[in-house]
């Protein structure tokens, strides 16, 4: 945040007297503003507010430790651990850059942009990452310091932060941004903000999205990362007649931001729920569309509700958009047309857009009329939400191109593209046919032939070959994943239990030959694409790769994770099914003996491999994640 005589953020006004603020003193009435470098604090009364979430005082741990030269990710994990679960559920998916997988959809490319809402929003992130330089305004000015010294290590210079909200104009000029983005709903909803759509209007220069939740929702989000309750029809009703938090329909979300001068608004749903979504549906075009795969197709009053056209009055929440009129196509559209030539093929058109766990934007396409026989225009496309996804998505493009060239009959995506369009790092790949594994679940005939082709395919992946196991492998390969783990587990059984399994994984593999491999490092169903009769199409989704790894733990991670979905049982008791060969079910007993027998793994080979599961799992996420999660691997697997 810049001081002095320059502008503290577009367009900044005074709002005692409404002059263009130059600094933190107003020339014309004489006020000065405090505040710091990171922000300037314009509310008439500074009273305190609960950061929520939170409960006041609970970022003191964070502020002490950026300020002491303590990176952000570093004081955040520790700030993470400072908190209640429950807290610390809220706090992780308030934070998620998911949350503005949307931004494809805009149209304008980079600008000056306003978020008002909960300053704790990923959404935030996902903007300045991506064209943006983004004014953080919120009345808590606690949330306010975070966004901006979060965002000082995520994105250097793009984010700006203002704390306001008790007055009912905004402190800025008129058409100061180039996009607003209102989130969670409307003035007096939950007391982030108190400013009109008109007013939001005011200061967009181009364009506004607000996001909020329908009146008619049929589920809801519990404020935790997959947590969500249908109502029943007496809870129903009562929220639809009196909705706690401001809740209208759609209708009237487009009513309020049908202005002169501005396109009619249109709409996406955010599916399952605003909170934590993971599809935007079109709600005046046919696409980008709800995927409904073979599991959902089981759910037959659903089907009868979307083949009704139910979804626009009963989905959980909206992003409605206004732009004004006579702009240039959407960033998409852009990113479309250059990759059709490019690649040569004709232009497609969205089929799907996927807000990710990982953080990123998935997007399908397809020609509408051709059929998955014609793979021109079938794309899969990765756009990047967060710093920390770039060098994991070109990571994910070198793996195919490498896959494709030492393991020809290892059946991965054909990469297309990976660079930047339109200012943005993405990539494009041919879109495999079918479904994910996931998908075929209650097969299980198919799922059985599914993870035994998956093991052939793994057992072909043999990059280098240790005659004999020693010390300076073990080193490499054990002791250095273990340790990052070891750093972040936070619970002393956990270490304990590192410390174990290493030394008792040492026992069985000394002087054994073992073969090293290439290594997915997150095999998990939803990355296997299958047909429907469980035939494996393709792995997709190489962006946590090792060139060199240790063997069977791929295939290990596919079955527990293919158990845990199918049994609903925790990872803890998967893997300890698994790791007992005893216990094992049929077709898992028949993948790992193949995998073995094909790469010459020995028995106490295949006992370590299995102990080890854990640790590799979290090494890989410690590896690869933006920040830690404390106690994760306490959690997931009772160590």
């Amino acid at each position: 945040m810049q001081s002095g005589t320059q502008p503290l953020a577009p367009g900044l006004r005074c709002p005692a007297c409404t002059r263009r603020l130059a600094g933190r003193a107003c020339r014309a009435c004489g006020i000065v503003h405090p505040g710091d470098e990171e922000l300037v604090d314009l509310r008439r009364e500074r009273s305190p507010l609960e950061p929520r979430p939170l409960r006041s005082g609970s970022l003191d741990p964070f502020f002490a430790a950026t300020a002491a030269g303590s990176g952000s990710r570093a004081a955040f994990e520790q700030l993470l651990l400072s908190l209640d679960e429950l807290d610390n559920q809220r706090l992780m998916q308030l934070v998620r850059e998911a949350r503005g997988a949307w931004h494809p959809l805009l149209h304008e490319l980079r600008g000056a942009a306003l978020f008002l809402g909960n300053a704790f929003s990923g959404t935030i992130t996902a903007l300045a990452n991506n064209g943006f330089h983004v004014t953080v305004l919120d009345s808590s000015p606690e949330r306010v310091r975070f966004a901006v010294r979060r965002a000082a290590e995520n994105s250097p210079g793009r984010v700006r932060g203002v704390v306001a909200g008790d007055a009912t104009r905004l402190p800025f000029d008129d058409a100061s941004f180039a996009l607003v983005v209102q989130e969670d709903g409307l003035p007096g909803a939950n007391g982030l903000h108190a400013h009109a759509i008109d007013e939001v209007l005011r200061v967009a220069a181009d364009e506004c999205v607000l996001t909020a939740d329908n009146r008619l929702a049929y589920k809801k989000n519990l404020g935790r990362r997959g947590e969500f309750v249908r109502l029943s029809p007496g809870a129903w009703l009562a929220s639809a007649t009196h909705p706690r938090r401001g809740e209208r329909l759609l209708r009237s979300y487009r009513r309020m931001l049908a202005k002169e001068g501005w396109d009619a608004p249109e709409a996406w749903a955010l599916y399952p729920h605003s909170f934590d979504w993971s599809h935007a549906v079109a709600l005046d075009e046919d696409r980008p569309r709800l995927t409904i795969g073979p599991n959902e197709r089981r759910n037959k009053l659903k089907l009868l509700g979307h083949a009704l056209g139910l979804f626009p009055w009963f989905t959980p929440s909206f992003a409605v958009h206004a732009r004004r009129s006579a702009r240039r196509p959407r960033r998409l559209d852009r990113i479309l047309d250059a990759l059709a030539r490019t690649t040569g093929e004709p232009r497609p058109q969205v089929e799907t857009l996927v807000a990710t766990r990982g953080q990123s934007a998935v997007i399908h396409t397809s020609i509408p009329g051709r059929g998955a026989d014609d793979p021109r225009g079938r794309w899969t496309l990765h756009l990047p939400l967060c710093p920390k996804n770039e060098p994991q998505l070109e990571l994910h493009v070198r793996s195919l191109h490498h896959a494709r060239e030492r393991y020809p009959g290892l059946p991965v995506p054909e990469p297309l593209h990976g660079g930047r369009i339109e200012g943005l790092w993405l990539s494009c790949e041919r879109r495999l046919p079918h479904h994910a594994m996931p998908q075929i679940g209650r097969d299980r005939d198919a799922v059985a032939r599914a993870c035994l082709e998956s093991s052939m395919h793994l057992a072909n992946l043999v990059a280098r070959r240790v005659e004999r196991y020693d010390a300076v492998e073990h080193e490499r390969l054990v002791q250095v994943p273990s340790a990052i783990v070891a750093r972040h587990a936070a619970v002393e059984s956990t270490r304990r239990w590192l410390d174990g399994a290493g030394a008792r994984a040492f026992e069985l593999l000394r002087d054994r030959p073992l073969p090293l491999v290439l290594y997915h490092g997150d095999l998990r169903g939803k990355h296997v694409q299958t047909t429907p009769e469980g035939r494996v199409l393709g792995f997709l989704d190489w962006g946590t790769t090792e060139f060199e790894g240790l063997p069977l733990f791929d295939l290990l991670h596919l079955l527990v994770h293919e158990r845990k979905q199918h049994s609903g049982d925790s990872a803890a008791a998967c893997w300890r099914a698994i790791q007992d060969p005893a216990s094992r079910l049929p077709h898992e007993a028949r993948a790992i003996e193949a995998y073995c027998s094909a790469v010459g793994l020995h028995a106490d080979a295949e006992e370590a491999l299995c102990l080890l599961y854990p640790m590799l799992v979290a090494a890989t996420a410690e590896l690869h994640w933006d920040y830690s999660r404390p106690r994760w691997l306490h959690t997931q697997f009772e160590v």
